[in-house]
């Protein structure tokens, strides 16, 4: 009877479902087996994050030799939002999580489930849920210099640095307001977690000092995701100014005298500073 009651216990245990363990690789990097949470960082409005999974399972399936997992699903998501599937038999699983433009800043929880397609390799499925902290505040700007100064229609520069901490790639745009006739932007990809600085010109025709405000904005994300920072502009045509501008880029003159307007350039830094 021992021996039966033995055997009967291996045979149950041989039969229990193996809990999988999953590898998490974006946007973080962990790992979750069946019942488990994820916290997966933070994202602004309107971006769009990744849920990245390793499909190839080293242990468990049939005679525990591991095997294949072939699809990553949402099984709930908060309202609102917009989930994609990853593609059947991805590899490695891709599930796409795209936050509305107006969520409000918060903590959201949704399921996610790892299905191994009928289950042909007796993988089962695997479920966990998932964190995701939406902040207007993962865009963050700096500008320097506080102020400038360049004769009349000549460029003045800024550097601006644009940082991305969130767990979502975007693409920003920089423009300016408070200088008239004055409508540049320029478009900039910041990846997750990073920071890039750029320099952005602005050009005055009239001889005053401008208060400038550089803008910073997610436009193809939320215009809850927006930064700006007030900076001068002072335009003033002399000779000092006029050599100072051609240090910085050159609008009218023709190319050929390049050369010369950049040892002007070169020796207003030099001498005048």
């Amino acid at each position: 009877m021992r021996n039966e009651a033995l055997a009967l216990i291996l045979l149950v245990l041989a039969s229990a479902p193996y809990a999988l363990q999953l590898t998490v690789y974006e946007p973080v990097a962990t790992t979750v087996t069946d019942g488990g949470t994820v916290d997966l960082g933070v994202v602004g409005p309107g971006q769009t994050a990744y849920v990245i999974v390793e499909s190839d399972i080293k242990e468990g399936g049939i005679q525990g030799m591991g095997g294949r997992i072939d699809q990553l699903v949402f099984t709930s998501t908060p309202r609102g939002w917009e989930t994609t599937p990853s593609e059947l038999y991805g590899v490695p699983m891709k599930a796409i999580i795209k936050v509305p433009a107006d969520a409000s800043d918060g903590e959201y929880w949704f399921t996610l489930k790892a299905v191994d397609e009928g289950n042909k390799e007796q993988l089962g499925e695997t479920s966990f849920k998932a964190r995701l902290v939406v902040n207007k505040d993962v865009l963050k700007m700096d500008v320097w210099p506080d102020s400038a100064s360049t004769g009349a229609g000549q460029p003045a520069g800024y550097y601006v640095r644009i940082s991305n901490t969130g767990v979502a790639s975007d693409v920003f745009e920089i423009s300016s307001e408070g200088v008239p006739d004055w409508h540049y932007t320029q478009l900039v990809f910041v990846p997750k977690g990073s920071s890039k600085v750029v320099r952005y010109e602005v050009v005055g025709n009239e001889e005053q000092e401008y208060e400038v405000k550089i803008k910073v904005r997610a436009p193809f994300s939320s215009e809850l995701l927006k930064a700006e920072r007030k900076v001068f502009l002072d335009i003033n045509t002399n000779l000092l100014s006029d050599l100072q501008a051609t240090g910085h880029g050159l609008l009218l003159f023709p190319i050929i005298e390049q050369p010369a307007y950049s040892i002007m350039g070169l020796i207003s830094n030099l001498f005048f500073r």
